[in-house]
């Protein structure tokens, strides 16, 4: 579990950040331009820990339930866990207390959050969220399509960022289209992470085959994926331009 792959969906928060604060505050007179795209410190170092305490809970997680599977697999083999370079309570400490840490830190965000208005929306939507890229990990053992669940997991990122902002979807800020932007992002989000997520997989194909692992590369072919890989990615290029222009 590396703090440096946070930043796998942490410029996708950070977009959403922007834009929903610059929504928020849109139509108020005598915001400079900087205020106009930006949430305050308090706001945005919230967002970026709850960032890190759900993804190093995730990956924590993943490691605890993989640990087997990568003992057994060549690339994977030398991983704290199956190397046996830290112990399984540790890993489960680890991955307990960066929950708790989310769910705490969205707590926080609903507190601080200008347009609060007594709703906890961050902190009652956490459960889900840790469903989500907690369940992930779970998957490859019965669907073939465990990138799209993946790619879910990832796009809460821009939605829960938006939330944290305005602590809503529906907002009618100066923006036209302003409720799409967050979903619309996601969307992005999605397709962005199924095309690398297939392409990561062809390194594992014969593994995961020979041990009744799910993938759309195992139940495809790596050509067939690959060519399933670049035509998600044309479309999420697609819909950068389009979320763009809106």
């Amino acid at each position: 579990v590396k703090l440096s792959h946070t930043v796998f969906a942490l410029p996708f928060a950070i977009a959403a950040t922007v834009l929903a604060a610059r929504a928020a505050h849109g139509e108020q007179e005598g915001i400079t331009a900087l205020k106009l795209g930006w949430p305050g410190w308090q706001l945005a170092g919230l967002i970026l820990l709850a960032m890190i305490t759900a993804r190093t809970c995730a990956m924590a997680f993943n490691r605890i339930v993989d640990r087997k599977f990568d003992a057994l697999n060549p690339r994977t083999a030398d991983r704290h866990l199956p190397a046996g370079t830290i112990s399984l309570s540790s890993a489960w400490t680890l991955c307990l207390l960066s929950g708790a840490m989310f769910v705490g830190t969205t707590y926080a965000i609903d507190m601080v959050r200008e347009a609060n208005q007594g709703r906890l929306i961050c902190l009652m939507l956490s459960p889900v969220t840790l469903l989500f890229i907690l369940g992930y990990s779970l998957t490859k053992r019965f669907t073939d399509f465990t990138h799209v669940v993946l790619g879910i997991a990832l796009a809460i990122s821009p939605v829960g960022a938006w939330l944290a902002v305005n602590g809503s979807l529906d907002f009618s800020g100066p923006f036209r289209y302003s409720a799409l932007i967050p979903g619309l992002l996601a969307l992005i989000v999605v397709l962005w992470l199924i095309g690398f997520d297939i392409i990561y997989a062809i390194q594992d194909f014969e593994f995961d085959r020979a041990h009744k692992l799910h993938s759309i590369v195992v139940r495809w072919g790596p050509t067939n994926s690959l060519n399933a890989a670049f035509l998600v990615h044309i479309i999420m290029l697609i819909l950068l331009v389009v979320f763009g222009l809106l």
